[in-house]
C-alpha cells in the first residue's frame, strides 16, 4: 500500500511537472489610455487644467484585451478623480506620488469588480502638464 502511495505521488509530481513547463508565463503588455486626459483642476478661484497620458502594465494579451474592453468606465472614473485635485495638489512631487497611487488603486477595485482580478500590475504617468 505504502508503495503504490509513494508510486502514485511521484506519477502526480512528474505530470504537474512537465505540464507546468509546457505553458510559458504570460508577456507583459503596455496598454495606453487614449485619448490623453485633459480636465479642469478643483481650484475655486483660477481655472487651471491638467493634461495626463496614462499607460498600465497587464500580463498577457487576455488581460489586455479584458483591460481595454473596460477602458470607458475606468476613463470616467478616472477623470472625476481628476477633477478633484487642485493644481498645488498635482504641482508636488508628493503629490504626483499620491496621484499615481490613487489611480492605481482606483484601476484594481474596478477591474476587480468588473473582471474579478486586478489585471494592472503597473501604472505609469506621463506628459503631466498643470496650467
Amino acid at each position: 500500500m505504502k508503495t503504490l502511495l509513494m508510486t502514485l505521488f511521484i506519477v502526480v509530481a512528474f505530470v504537474s511537472n512537465g505540464f507546468a513547463a509546457d505553458v510559458p508565463p504570460p508577456e507583459p503588455k503596455i496598454v495606453r489610455f487614449y485619448p490623453d486626459f485633459i480636465t479642469n483642476t478643483n481650484d475655486k478661484s483660477n481655472m487651471h487644467y491638467v493634461q495626463l497620458r496614462i499607460e498600465v502594465m497587464v500580463m498577457g494579451d487576455a488581460a489586455a484585451e479584458q483591460f481595454t474592453h473596460n477602458q470607458p468606465l475606468l476613463q470616467d472614473k478616472l477623470m472625476l478623480l481628476l477633477n478633484s485635485k487642485s493644481r498645488d495638489d498635482l504641482r508636488s512631487i508628493k503629490g504626483k506620488r499620491v496621484l499615481k497611487i490613487e489611480a492605481l488603486t482606483l484601476i484594481q477595485d474596478t477591474l476587480k469588480q468588473e473582471v474579478g482580478k486586478k489585471l494592472v500590475e503597473k501604472i505609469q504617468l506621463s506628459n503631466l502638464v498643470v496650467e
